[in-house]
């Protein structure tokens, strides 16, 4: 007990010496806004509201409430401090590496083995985004509630193999045991790590499962992607805890209803050999989890709704089925190479089928199928060592399963795979590495060297590379530029990039990645909306007003596009194009306040005869400002406009007064001094009349 306390105080502190620098690292320009920075039920703490707000308001398309009542309560704590909140992720992350090893260490009895696997899972490159990214704190909490999920359930089986009968027909006797997990063989661990158990699911503890049941209950608030779990106990029933098993040795094994007493030693050499797989054996062992199956059915349900409602699920430039089945096993194969080795890490990959390509364009069929083959071959290879290394299928098995809900066969964003969907899948594969290399190597004396010794060096290799990794996610431009510079045609990170630097204050540098997004996508919306944006803000209104029509072009009815259009029109005197846009923005949106004042300036300030009508701009204006309240300067000043249009210039007089002494108040001054001009050429008796720039 001593010696595992150790190993977890050991594996938290080099976790934690390893994500050190994230404490200086900056939210990132994606999704961290949405999660926490400019998320206002977030950033107010943990308040009565926002818990209410966390259990009722999807965030992003998903459900999750457990992960935003975590953001609620570090803001609470912390306020929007970036350091802060990355320690807590970090903290997090370092607790999981420790729940791991004494998770496993607990259901295999093997102490170095499960510490040799939770420092890999704690250590590896792969887990950089998961931990240092704010807006996944959703997969550091599904982890550590999955983990206690499995720890309840071991627990529950445990509990269970205190009491349990074995036998043929009348000359059957109970065999008492305290413990389903392995027993140590001379050298300390288990031959694999499992316990000697036959199947039985009889007396088990009801306190442990529905512990089990709340736990998993809690993972799926924090991420549904836990929803394979039910099948990942299935697998854990396999090995380590070995509840469809039929024990036989050519020494003790079952004989005439007769079973022979045994010492210690000799359990330890006892053989596997065969699955038990009558009824009455495997339906109880799935019949126990069918509520855990009941809530991933609830929470499937609710996810496709809430992805679909949302329209996250898509089919990128078309993706067939073909297409995503095809991504579907690249990225099996590809998120095990980068297990082993771990370069060109990037916050999105690009989908080999975006951009109306085929992936076969990129990934040619006979390299698909070759890739499928080769894990197929895999599987059956894990089947047949199933005898004599179960702990090979469990793991690889564990691996597929996993990933099932994020492979793309249904596909949701636009990225192709992702490092961060590797966190909970890939302990498996880790878990039946290190059995297998500790297995491999049969010589004790050689096994006290070697195997600490390549421990080690593998474990000080993932740490140096996480270190390098951590690096890239400083801050937007840093995260962004390295995924431009390991990926190919990634539109997506350009345009990431470009907001960066737009965000910066350099926006030359913002225009020139935007761009460059648009010549790899030319359908990538958000690109072309900042670029256009920049442009009018340093006043290229033509070229700002072409980007808006390109836009509108795809996107007919959209409202921010059809006012950015009709104010750049205005300023190259297009004021009859403009109102066009701007009676179409107000029929989309008839309380827009945005669209209720640009076109009451327009109708009362235009140069244009045809354009300019004061009884409208009247109207119009007397309803943005009623809708507002009378709060709003620029409102007010726009009613006096179109009041001085109208020829009512005692009530123009009076309203631009008004507009003086509120932004008085409010302390704008720019907004004071400008409407005491206009006041002045009202009580002159004139109009005000705008002049185009070009």
């Amino acid at each position: 007990m001593r010696r595992n306390l150790l190993i977890c105080l050991a594996l938290i502190a080099l976790t934690a010496m390893v994500y050190w620098p994230a404490r200086e690292h900056e939210f990132v320009l994606f999704d961290d806004p949405q999660f926490v920075t400019d998320n206002a039920e977030v950033n107010a703490g943990l308040t009565w509201h926002g818990v209410k707000w966390a259990f009722t308001q999807p965030l992003l398309a998903n459900w999750h409430p457990v992960t935003t009542l975590s953001h609620q309560v570090d803001c609470q704590l912390f306020g929007v401090n970036a350091g802060a909140h990355h320690l807590v992720s970090v903290a997090l992350h370092a607790v999981n590496g420790a729940l791991l090893f004494l998770l496993l260490a607990q259901m295999t009895g093997a102490t170095w083995r499960s510490a040799a696997a939770a420092a890999l899972f704690a250590l590896h490159p792969l887990r950089v985004e998961s931990v240092v990214w704010i807006a996944e704190r959703k997969d550091l909490l599904s982890g550590m509630f999955m983990m206690l999920t499995l720890w309840a359930y071991a627990r529950h089986v445990e509990r269970g193999a205190g009491s349990r009968e074995q036998g043929a027909g009348s000359g059957a006797k109970k065999e008492f045991d305290t413990s389903p997990y392995p027993l140590p063989d001379r050298g300390g661990e288990g031959k694999h790590g499992a316990a000697l158990v036959t199947s039985s699911v009889t007396r088990h503890s009801p306190r442990h499962y529905w512990l089990a049941l709340v736990f998993f209950a809690l993972a799926l608030m924090s991420k549904p992607m836990v929803v394979t779990l039910p099948c990942l106990l299935l697998l854990l029933d396999v090995w380590p805890l070995r509840r469809i098993w039929k024990m036989e040795d050519g020494g003790w094994k079952m004989a005439g209803g007769e079973q022979r007493s045994e010492t210690k030693d000799q359990r330890s050499e006892t053989r596997l050999s065969t699955f038990n797989f009558q009824l009455s054996t495997f339906v109880p062992l799935v019949r126990e989890k069918l509520p855990f199956f009941g809530l991933t059915a609830v929470f499937c349900v609710i996810t496709v709704y809430l992805q679909r409602s949302a329209g996250a699920v898509a089919h990128v430039g078309g993706l067939s089925f073909a297409d995503r089945a095809a991504n579907a096993v690249v990225s099996y194969a590809l998120y095990l190479q980068k297990l082993f080795w771990p370069t060109k890490l990037a916050v999105i990959y690009p989908h080999p089928a975006a951009h109306g390509m085929s992936f076969f364009e990129q990934w040619p069929v006979w390299q698909v199928v070759g890739i499928a083959l080769g894990l197929v071959g895999i599987s059956v290879w894990c089947l047949r060592e199933l005898r004599r290394r179960p702990y090979l299928a469990v793991g690889w098995f564990w691996y597929l399963g996993s990933m099932v809900p994020v492979i793309g066969l249904v596909q949701v964003g636009e990225q192709a795979m992702a490092d961060r969907y590797t966190y909970i899948p890939l302990i498996g594969p880790v878990i039946s590495l290190v059995w297998w290399v500790a297995d491999a190597v049969s010589q004790p004396k050689l096994r006290r060297v070697l195997l600490p010794a390549l421990a080690g060096i593998v474990v000080i290799t993932c740490a140096v590379l996480t270190r390098r990794q951590l690096a890239v996610w400083q801050n937007t431009i840093t995260l962004f530029d390295h995924a431009v510079r390991v990926t190919t045609k990634n539109a997506s990170a350009e345009f990431g990039l470009g907001t960066g630097y737009d965000a910066a204050g350099d926006h030359a540098q913002a225009m020139s990645h935007y761009r460059a997004a648009l010549e790899i996508d030319p359908a990538e919306a958000r690109a072309r909306r900042n670029l256009a944006l920049l442009l009018k803000q340093q006043n290229l209104w033509p070229e700002a007003a072409a980007q808006f029509r390109t836009i509108l072009d795809t996107q007919p009815d959209d409202l921010p596009a059809l006012l950015n259009l009709a104010d750049a029109l205005t300023h190259f005197g297009r004021d009859a194009e403009a109102a066009m846009h701007l009676e179409h923005a107000l029929a989309l949106a008839p309380d827009s306040l945005e669209a209720l004042n640009n076109f009451a300036w327009l109708l009362a300030t235009s140069p244009d005869d045809s354009v300019r009508n004061g009884a409208r701009a009247v109207e119009l204006a007397e309803r943005a400002c009623a809708i507002s309240g009378f709060k709003r300067v620029v409102f007010i000043g726009t009613l006096a406009a179109a009041q001085a249009e109208a020829g009512r210039f005692a009530e123009a007089i009076a309203t631009a007064e008004r507009a003086v002494a509120l932004a008085e108040q409010n302390h704008e001054m720019e907004l004071a001094k400008s409407n005491q001009r206009l006041l002045e050429l009202y009580r002159a008796g004139r109009a005000y009349r705008e002049k185009a720039e070009n």
